[in-house]
């Protein structure tokens, strides 16, 4: 039963619109931005919506539409809720919108995503700025975005590894191989690490989260096709999270 359970969850992805929501919410406390808990729901459903309407072809049908009609729904009512926002706000989501439709959406030929090694940018590039995007905190705002698409690409990567042999696309692995895609990501995640420690001052924290993220990822090759271990490399996050209000 409790298998089933964390299968449930794996499987229609709400583990990771739960470790989305944290990397939305930290990095705004971080740059002390107030959040309104509605805009952390908000995250939750629409990253909950959007990567299971990118995946419509695989699990039960009736139970994904399910997921994809309620948070919809969910989405609808809290945007209806936040119509106060300013109208900055409305076009930084109106881009990342796009950028997530284009990366995401079904039986469109023309993707951003299938250039050349764009897929895995892409993807960090709407991760990190949906991050930050209501925080306004002058040069550490950007070093915390910096820091994020690093960390975001490096747990990427062995997503790509598992789809090595399939993609159509060429990715970080299909060019560069696997053993050097690997180095790429713990070299990626150290850096990305060590600017964390440098916003929050927790040096010593973020060594432990180094060595526990490098650890991980070096397994890729062994294990990127266990969606356990994948699962895993997302819940990096809340490692992350662990460190930081420690």
């Amino acid at each position: 039963m409790k298998k089933k359970i964390i299968n449930f969850i794996i499987d229609y992805f709400f583990h990771t619109a739960f470790f989305f929501a944290l990397f939305f919410t930290q990095s705004h406390i971080l740059l002390g931005f107030t959040l309104n808990s509605n805009l952390v729901i908000l995250v939750f459903f629409s990253t909950l919506l959007i990567y299971n309407f990118s995946n419509l072809g695989s699990g039960k049908f009736k139970i994904r539409r399910f997921i994809i009609y309620l948070s919809l729904i969910i989405c609808f009512f809290i945007i209806v809720n936040l119509l106060t926002i300013i109208i900055d706000t409305i076009i930084y989501i109106t881009l990342l919108l796009f950028l997530v439709l284009s990366y995401v959406a079904p039986n469109i030929n023309f993707k951003p995503r299938n250039f050349f090694l764009l897929k895995i940018f892409l993807l960090a590039f709407t991760w990190a700025l949906g991050s930050i995007l209501f925080a306004d905190n002058g040069l550490m705002k950007y070093i915390l975005f910096v820091s994020n698409f690093l960390f975001v690409v490096s747990i990427s990567i062995p997503f790509d590894i598992r789809d090595v042999e399939t993609d159509l696309i060429i990715t970080i692995p299909k060019y560069f191989g696997v053993n050097k895609s690997i180095l790429l990501s713990l070299i990626l995640f150290s850096i990305s690490t060590i600017l964390l420690g440098y916003v929050t001052g927790k040096f010593l924290l973020f060594s432990l989260l180094l060595f526990v993220g490098n650890m991980f990822l070096y397994q890729a090759k062994t294990y990127s096709k266990n969606k356990y271990y994948l699962a895993g490399l997302e819940a990096l996050i809340g490692l992350q999270t662990v460190c930081l209000w420690i």
